[in-house]
């Protein structure tokens, strides 16, 4: 989700958890997010270990 979609949460429902992550341990942008959305009223989760970790706990992926 680009950046400056984030002040309006643009395209996401409010009563699903958002799930956050970056591709990369240095990154920080998922933590922001999480941050973002959370003081919206937004439920949010970052999730450790990026989309690697997604994949190999067999979790969904929406398109």
């Amino acid at each position: 989700m680009p950046k400056d979609t984030w002040p309006t949460l643009a395209g996401l429902r409010k009563d699903t958890i958002k799930v956050v992550y970056c591709y990369s341990h240095v990154c920080h942008l998922a933590a922001a997010g999480a941050v973002e959305f959370a003081s919206k009223g937004s439920p949010v989760m970052e999730l450790e270990g990026g989309r690697r970790v997604w994949k190999e706990g067999e979790f969904d992926v929406e398109k």
